[in-house]
């Protein structure tokens, strides 16, 4: 799956596993979707050697294609999403839309 949006938050989180007492490092990031009627936000996570390259060239404020694997996981009877960001390619700022020029009488060219 993919989305096309900003870049809005980066949050590094880690967390110990209680099964093997481990530290595992991870991101969260918040994308807002653009050019949509009703923009949506998804807050995708990175695992891995991943959040290295993904720190190193994205920042808050970029523009890119978020694309991810949306996963369902089980956890004592009760079922949690998990998007996993799998790739991020950074593509230019949107243009603003362009502006519709008036004539001198106020009418639209069309």
């Amino acid at each position: 799956m993919k989305i096309t949006g900003q870049i809005k938050a980066i949050n590094e989180k880690s967390y110990v596993s209680k099964k093997t007492n481990e530290e595992s490092k991870f991101l969260e990031v918040l994308v807002e979707q653009v050019g949509e009627q009703y923009p949506e936000s998804v807050l995708a996570t990175v695992f891995g050697d991943k959040i290295e390259n993904f720190v190193k060239y994205n920042k808050v404020g970029d523009f890119g294609e978020l694309q991810f694997n949306l996963r369902a996981r089980e956890s004592n009877g009760r079922y949690f999403n998990q998007i996993s960001v799998f790739r991020f390619d950074k593509v230019e700022t949107p243009q603003a839309e362009q502006q519709v020029e008036e004539d001198e009488d106020g009418n639209l060219p069309f």
